[in-house]
């Protein structure tokens, strides 16, 4: 999608986290909401704002008038998760992780073993589909050999190619009790509908003096600015006094191929909860044009408990 920002105006947003948060209420035998994708609704063929999250059986999707009250519309796809919303010349892509049923059931015990791919669905109206294509198969020679698993796409258009990203080999942290991506890959293609070729190494992975990204890398969102490319990192640490850390982090490039921090290391967003700080996951960022505000959408989760929900800040870009 396009949006009418630059990279200089990211680290002068004065983020609101007064507001209440969004309540998304799980729809009938659905405990877990999460992982945010969200069209605004300039954006939108019918005026309305869309957002498509996890749950437990698939990507559902919710629909609001104003992007803070939200009400449940449908399940969209089964057996699937992680959703990014990609948008050009009147078009909607749906980007998801794609497992099969008994993967389902793998992926609740152990993700080493589960099998999944990126797929793809177009629509021109949000409300019927086409037929799933297959982006990208986990059969790349640097891929971890112990699973076949992709997940957390992420798509963008930049010097006459398309570029995704995804996650990959998860290493299990037995303090979380829980797998998370050790690596961001990219691929490129000419068109959405031909063969992705996957990039020969990852272009994020972990760093062991990194204050955020020493464990594992998570996800990485991107998105165009007027003068390079924005992405919103979820990073994985344990920190100096032993607390393990998840954090949103604003990264740039220039050429799509290396990164950097744009705000030395600092978390994009926090939250007034101590807890639910070292727990924050999967952003997604939308500038609403009409009202010159930016929008932001995460996962917050709680350190003990593991509740996981869904919550949203906007911003004012302050001179």
């Amino acid at each position: 999608m396009g949006y009418n920002y630059s990279l200089k105006d990211l680290p002068k947003i004065l983020w609101d986290s007064t507001g209440d948060r969004i309540n998304l209420n799980p729809p009938f035998a659905t405990s877990k909401i999460s992982n945010p994708a969200v069209i605004s609704r300039e954006k939108s063929p019918d005026d309305k704002w869309r957002m498509y999250v996890n749950s437990n059986f698939g990507i559902q999707e919710f629909i609001s008038t104003d992007g803070k009250a939200w009400k449940h519309n449908k399940l969209v796809l089964l057996n699937c998760s992680n959703p990014f919303i990609y948008f050009e010349a009147g078009n909607y892509y749906l980007l998801y992780e794609k497992y099969s049923i008994k993967d389902f059931f793998i992926k609740s015990k152990n993700v080493e073993k589960l099998n999944s791919k990126i797929c793809v669905r177009k629509s021109q109206d949000l409300k019927s589909w086409e037929k799933e294509k297959i982006l990208l198969e986990p059969n790349f020679n640097w891929q971890q050999k112990t699973n076949n698993f992709l997940t957390n796409p992420s798509m963008v258009f930049f010097h006459g190619l398309y570029y995704l990203f995804f996650s990959t080999s998860p290493v299990y942290l037995e303090e979380l009790n829980d797998f998370y991506p050790l690596h961001i890959g990219m691929a490129a293609a000419k068109t959405i509908d031909s063969e992705f070729e996957v990039y020969p190494s990852p272009i994020i992975f972990p760093d062991k003096n990194s204050n955020y990204r020493n464990l594992a890398s998570g996800s990485l969102k991107v998105y165009k600015t007027h003068d390079g490319l924005l992405g919103l990192e979820t990073c994985i640490c344990k920190n100096t006094v032993g607390e393990f850390k998840m954090s949103i982090l604003a990264l740039y490039s220039k050429d799509i191929f290396h990164w950097n921090y744009l705000l030395t290391e600092q978390n994009l967003i926090s939250v007034n909860d101590e807890e639910s700080e070292l727990f924050l996951t999967n952003p997604d960022l939308v500038f609403h044009e009409n009202e010159n505000l930016f929008y932001i959408f995460f996962n917050q989760r709680k350190a003990n408990s593991g509740e996981i929900s869904v919550n949203m800040y906007n911003g004012k870009i302050q001179d």
